[in-house]
């Protein structure tokens, strides 16, 4: 099944680039045009970046239809004569193999599906089990329509760039095709941004003043246009040393806002519980492998020391693995469907409970939720929510509703794929889309509510006391 999908998307890649290209050699053209000489490897490189991100229409998708290649020969005719023809020896061929699956990947057009090389799946695997490298953040791409306010605060950056001498004109028209989605007049209809979805607490990025929702315009002064992580990955989220200076706009801000984070190593508890009056609470910051274990043996012991209810804190929650939400909503859901995915080819699976997974008698349950709660978190309060199993207290969830899952690559490199989309059953019919709406809580509790410091817990906590419906 692996190798059937490479098969394919190796197809359409190579007929994306010699299509792309033409459009690249532009901003190339423009390069050699202001006197500089671009290494030819990094042309190269640039080539396949621009081609692998620009979507297939017209001519060349009709063609990628009906061609029928044979990739692999494909694939290794052109190696061959790469490194018996260059104008420059190739010394070593891993660059080529990186850029050519990075493009791969790329070529799909979808914000979560990457390809990570070893370092950034090493930071990756480490951010699961609670070990945050570089700024100490979760991050996402965010797909939101074009407003005249915001493309007015983009122009004004791109403006001072180029007061500054910088000339973003020479790859701003390049980048730009990744952080847009256009309609069938090719107007822009959406723009991608690089958003922080949560910070992890005592974090380099908490202490220098980034805030969950900051979109990064600059990374280090230079203009960030992006679909995906991508580079910004390994400038942002795999370091341990050093500090990088960020350019965000924030809501509520008149003007962007500058902030220089230093990088290192946070490490944050996957898992923290402590008592809060007659209520248990359970902070998840992150659904790594065995997080769902870790909350059910401390159900049972906050149930066994007396707790008459638990708060399950899903805030700050903005990556997991996809197979831990299952286990992690059937510790309070013993059977029937959990979640309902939209897989390859449009067919649709159920998700049910693992009732091997369930607490003897469900606890009353309030999970708190807001913007940072994302992917499989938002997952699991979904279907909390729709089965009535607890209730939800905060704000609505960050909306990425699609599923990735994890392959090993050749190098110790690894492919995050979106291999669903996600929704919840509602009882009364129908379903509950999650990707760009995310999950409303069913008691919205606004931030500073009560003069409280932590107002969506206390507002759960008086609920699991009270014994009200």
């Amino acid at each position: 099944m692996r190798i059937g999908w490479f098969r394919s998307l190796a197809v359409a890649a190579l007929l994306l680039f010699i299509v792309a290209a033409f459009a690249a050699g532009q901003a190339v053209c423009r390069v050699v045009q202001h006197g500089q000489r671009p290494n030819s490897l990094v042309m190269y490189g640039s080539v396949l970046r621009v081609a692998g991100r620009t979507p297939l229409v017209g001519p060349a998708r009709s063609l990628a239809d009906q061609t029928d290649l044979r990739p692999y020969e494909l694939f290794s005719k052109v190696e061959h004569q790469l490194h018996a023809y260059y104008v420059e020896k190739i010394q070593d061929g891993t660059p080529l193999a990186l850029g050519t699956a990075d493009w791969m990947l790329d070529s799909l057009g979808d914000p979560y599906s990457r390809f990570l090389e070893a370092e950034q799946l090493s930071a990756y695997i480490r951010r699961l089990k609670g070990d945050y490298a570089g700024i100490g953040a979760a991050l996402a791409a965010q797909r939101v329509p074009v407003r005249g306010d915001e493309d007015e605060v983009l122009r004004d950056l791109v403006r001072q760039e180029q007061e500054s001498g910088h000339r973003p004109d020479l790859l701003l028209e390049a980048e730009d095709i990744n952080a847009v989605e256009r309609d069938g007049n090719s107007e822009v209809r959406y723009r991608f941004h690089i958003v922080v979805v949560a910070t992890a607490p005592g974090g380099p990025a908490e202490t220098a003043g980034l805030r969950p929702g900051d979109v990064i315009r600059k990374v280090d002064g230079k203009l960030v246009f992006r679909r995906n992580l991508d580079s910004l990955d390994g400038l942002l989220l795999v370091p341990t040393t050093g500090r990088v200076k960020l350019t965000v706009t924030r809501k509520g801000a008149t003007k962007p806002v500058d902030l220089e984070v230093p990088l290192g190593i946070t490490h944050v508890p996957p898992v923290a519980a402590r008592r809060r009056d007659r209520a248990g609470v359970i902070a998840v910051r992150t659904l790594g492998p065995g997080v769902a274990e870790q909350v059910r043996e401390k159900v049972r012991e906050m149930v066994a020391t007396g707790a008459s209810g638990i708060v399950l804190d899903l805030r700050r929650n903005g990556e997991g693995d996809a197979a831990e939400v299952r286990s992690l909503a059937s510790v309070f859901i013993r059977d029937g469907v959990l979640l309902r995915v939209k897989e390859r080819g449009g067919q649709w699976r159920d998700v049910r409970a693992d009732a091997s997974r369930a607490v003897g008698r469900a606890p009353r349950l309030a999970v708190l939720v807001d913007g940072t709660t994302a992917g499989p978190a938002e997952a699991v309060a979904a279907a909390l929510k729709v089965r009535g199993a607890g209730r939800l207290f905060g704000a609505t969830t960050f909306g990425l509703g699609s599923r990735q899952a994890l392959f090993d690559a050749p190098g110790k490199s690894g492919v995050l794929l979106t291999t669903g989309l996600v929704t919840a059953p509602l009882p009364a019919g129908g379903l509950m889309d999650l990707e760009g709406e995310g999950v409303a809580p069913d008691v919205a509790v606004p931030p500073g509510a009560g003069g409280a410091s932590d107002p969506v817990l206390e507002r759960a906590v008086e609920w699991i006391g009270s014994g009200a419906a």
